[in-house]
């Protein structure tokens, strides 16, 4: 039987229901036609009204939402919180290997340079995505049809010391 564009069944498989969660076993929810309440409606035993369909739906629905809201909020209570691990500093200064055959100039004004031997190899405006223990310096400068991206992973081992990409470099002075 059709109503307002709604296939709907012509029996079903139980002729009362116990509750809104009472569905027969082609997955159509129980009730009645012309009920005044929800209730009333699933409690019917002849068709269900359309009304009564999405109004079975929605106390189904609603029922699954609260339960998985409870166990979301339960499991939430259970985690310890973080202990507030903080992000990495970028690595402002001028550093160097022993001998200085790499440097890495990191400036406050967000520019960045790597030089290998003396000769700059990358230089443009730098950006740092911090992790707990250092993070990523990516340097992006100008190329013809798009701008251009190299990334360094650095490793802080201490306030004047850097690993980037496994290779020790320290601050240097002046």
């Amino acid at each position: 039987m059709r109503r307002e564009g709604l296939e709907l069944p012509r029996r079903y498989n139980k002729k009362i229901a116990r509750s809104a969660t009472d569905w027969d076993g082609d997955h159509h929810p129980p009730g009645g036609v012309g009920q005044t309440s929800p209730v009333e409606c699933l409690l019917a035993t002849a068709e269900p009204a359309p009304w009564c369909i999405l109004a079975a739906m929605a106390l189904k629905a609603g029922a699954r939402s609260a339960i998985c809201a409870i166990v979301l909020v339960l499991s939430l209570a259970s985690v310890p919180s973080p202990s507030g691990a903080q992000a990495a500093p970028p690595p402002f200064g001028h550093w160097a290997t022993t001998p200085p055959t790499e440097e890495l100039y990191v400036y406050q004004n967000g520019l960045c340079a790597f030089y290998f031997q003396r000769r700059p190899r990358v230089q443009g405006r730098c950006s740092w995505d911090a992790t707990s223990r250092g993070g990523i310096l990516t340097i992006t400068y100008p190329m013809p049809l798009e701008p251009g991206k190299v990334r360094y992973n650095i490793v802080w081992i201490n306030r004047q010391t850097i690993s980037v990409w496994g290779d020790i470099m320290h601050l240097q002075r002046g």
